[in-house]
Formats: C-alpha cells, structure tokens, sequence
C-alpha cells in the first residue's frame, strides 16, 4: 500500500526559512576573530621546574617539544615533532593532540574547532632546518623548532635569554563561551634556571 506524506504547512516552512536568514545574517555579520591581548605580569626564575598543578600528570610522549595543562581538569594538549635522519621532518614538523588525563591519558586528535582557533599551531621553514613556530590563539608570540643535543626541542625569547620551553599553564573562566583570563609559560634558560613569565589575558575566548 502506499504511502500518503503529509504536505509541512506553509506557515511552518515560512518560519523555518526565517529561521535559516536569522541564522545566516548573524554569522555573516560576526566579527572577525581578534588575537588576545597579553600584559605581562612577572618574570621569575627558580633553580627548580615550578609545577603549576602538582596534581596534574605530566606527559612525556617521544618527539614532544612543550605542552599546555588547564585549570578546568588535567586534559592536556601536546606538541609533538617527528625526527628523520636526524633531523626534523618537513611533512610533520609539529602538531598538536590531547592527552585525555581525566579518562586514562588516551591520545586524541584536536577538534576542528581547537585547531583553527585555540590550540592550533603553524610551522614555517626558515630554510636551515629550523622552523619558525606560531600558535593560532598568540600568533605575536614566536618561537624557533630546531634540533638540540640530538633532541627536538622549542625556543622563545624570555626576557634576555633564548628559552627552551617546557609547558604552559592556562587559568580559564567557565561560561558559555570558555575564556582564558591568565597565562603562565615555563622555560628552562642557558644557565639551568627555570624561567617563568605569568600574563593577564583579555579576549582569550576559546
């Protein structure tokens, strides 16, 4: 026997349509995604890597070069490099995964979202296998990707000196939309001193 579709009223595709212009206009009219604003706070050395979170695991994955950990729980976003013939891998000179603390310490890749905006990162060869490294969320922050004592490993200017970092630490602000409202970035100096640079955030939407 077959079948009779029942015809949607007018009224109620009409408001569907609606609907679809409201929700079109208000992503054409959104502005366009600002970088945060950073204001550095302090800049303190100690003779010990400081541990933000010391109930936090650490992650210790093979070609990591630095991580972020969070305030909200102990998922942790790694960046990692590939090594080939010694040197670092153009295909792959970084990327970024999760390490899922908080349901075992699995590994995931970042959503769409995480990656565009958050917690995505870019490489760019500087020609003498060495890469010049931004993040999506602090593109005026920039680091160099190079070897280093046989070990892939990633450089910031902190403060006077050229540090390797280690990890940083975000304080985010629940909400609807999650913001960043603070900022530590730890890194390791030529003299064995642990360097770390604390920054107010505003507009670290994520």
């Amino acid at each position: 026997m077959a079948q009779t579709r029942t015809a949607t009223p007018a009224p109620v595709r009409g408001l569907v349509a609606l609907l679809f212009a409201f929700l079109t206009a208000l992503i054409l009219a959104a502005p366009a995604w600002a970088a945060p604003q950073l204001d550095l706070v302090s800049r303190d050395t100690t003779a010990a890597l400081p541990l933000i979170r010391k109930d936090y695991p650490v992650p210790n994955d093979g070609g990591q070069v630095f991580y972020i950990q969070r305030s909200p729980n102990a998922n942790t976003v790694v960046y990692g490099t590939r090594v080939a013939g010694g040197q670092i891998d153009p295909k792959a000179p970084v990327s970024a995964y999760w390490r899922r603390f908080n349901t075992g310490g699995e590994a995931k890749a970042l959503g769409g979202l995480e990656r565009r905006m958050a917690y995505g990162v870019n490489a760019q060869p500087n020609g003498d296998g060495t890469y010049r490294v931004t993040f999506r969320a602090l593109p005026a922050k920039s680091m160099t990707l190079r070897m280093e004592g046989g070990r892939p490993a990633l450089f910031m200017p902190m403060g006077n000196a050229e540090a390797r970092l280690i990890y940083a630490y975000l304080d985010v602000e629940d909400g609807l939309i999650p913001s960043v409202t603070g900022l530590k970035i730890v890194g390791r100096l030529p003299s064995g001193q642990y360097v770390t640079e604390t920054y107010r955030v505003k507009g670290g939407e994520l």
